[in-house]
């Protein structure tokens, strides 16, 4: 396999290219002559290092370090778009405890949560005007995110009315808002690419996933099918959580790649949300606070990667821990948390089908 030349090399080519030239030329240290040759080698260099980046980039996993490059790269070679940010969306219930006037509440009015000790808050404006009748009650309508990305897949709560109304109301949210997503992430694009090699002939598994996953709300998908032949497709934002709008989004997506005959019910993912305790042993001297973060982040690197259903494994989240610093960590133990029923087996998380297990906190101490 041929090995590109150091830069050592391309000085060695140049001295012998002048000499060949002019027997007679002589080469000193810090000369001109050496600044010369110094330089056509770095040019040189330069030109190797670009025609090797070029190369690099026309493959997945050599473009994915720069966003640019693999956004057109899967764009040309696949035909794939990624994801943009997108909006969580909700349903607001609109209340008053008793009766009132009959009127409308207009599309895009704004509600928001309470403004948080940072000054941060999320605001949603509702989709279609909603109509109200005299008397006491509650209506509901949906609403979706002014801003995009995962901060508005906010947990159910009251709500801040921001607009002036034709009366009082009070907001709220009974259910988590869903389908908030970041910028499709490097990581997530490279494995829709793959995918598509898998969904070449339609009516796959595979190729349900890979029409789910060009939802812009979905970031989770994952298509299973029973002995009888039925399928279920499981979909979710990357928090794990999902709308009915979601579900009817993607039931329309796959209608291009589903069997005709065939049954396949989309259904939402939910999130799991565990706290991760890690009790290290380390070797004198090392102090779990110094390793604190990078643990932290190996956890929530293994963890939050996971689809509907998949078992977080204790053993691999134990390797991921030990390897951040395989000589100082000893032993590690873990123990978790949720406020929803979990299954551990043997350090294992075991989810429900529709689950999706997320971190909620970590937290590092020393045994």
């Amino acid at each position: 396999m041929p090995v590109a030349p150091s830069f050592e090399d391309l000085l060695t080519q140049g001295r012998a290219e002048l000499q060949a030239r002019r027997p007679d030329l002589a080469l000193f240290e810090g000369d001109v002559t050496e600044a010369q040759l110094h330089a056509s080698g770095a040019m040189a260099d330069a030109v190797l290092r670009y025609a090797a980046q070029g190369v690099l980039e026309t493959f997945l996993d050599g473009a994915k370090g720069n966003d640019d490059v693999l956004t057109d790269l899967v764009d040309d070679r696949y035909n794939i778009q990624r994801q943009e940010a997108s909006a969580a969306e909700v349903i607001v219930t609109f209340s008053r405890a008793s009766a009132g006037l009959a009127g409308t509440i207009d599309a895009d009015t704004q509600v928001a949560t309470a403004i948080g000790a940072d000054g941060s808050t999320v605001v949603f404006t509702t989709d279609v005007n909603l109509a109200i009748s005299a008397g006491a009650g509650s209506w509901a309508v949906a609403a979706t995110a002014v801003e995009t990305g995962r901060s508005g897949n906010i947990q159910p709560q009251t709500l801040r009315v921001l607009d002036t109304l034709f009366d009082t109301f009070t907001a709220e949210t009974l259910a988590v808002a869903s389908g908030g997503n970041d910028r499709e992430t490097n990581e997530e694009l490279i494995t829709r690419a793959r995918l598509r090699e898998q969904t070449l002939e339609l009516g796959t598994l595979a190729a349900l996933e890979s029409s789910a996953l060009g939802v812009a709300t979905v970031r989770v998908a994952i298509a299973t099918e029973d002995n009888t032949g039925l399928a279920t497709l499981l979909v979710s934002d990357s928090d794990g959580n999902s709308t009915l709008q979601m579900v009817s989004d993607v039931e329309t997506a796959i209608e291009s790649v589903r069997c005709a005959g065939s049954i396949v019910t989309v259904a939402g993912g939910t999130r799991l949300e565990v706290d991760v305790a890690v009790v290290v042993t380390l070797v004198a001297g090392l102090s779990a606070t110094v390793l604190e973060t990078a643990i932290t982040s190996a956890v929530e690197s293994r963890i939050n990667r996971l689809r509907n259903g998949e078992r977080s494994y204790g053993d691999r989240l134990t390797a991921a821990i030990i390897a951040v610093d395989e000589d100082g960590i000893l032993s590690v133990e873990l123990n978790y948390t949720s406020a929803d029923p979990i299954t551990v087996v043997d350090e294992d998380i075991v989810p429900a089908i529709t689950e999706v297990i997320r971190v909620g906190s970590v937290t590092v101490t020393e045994a």
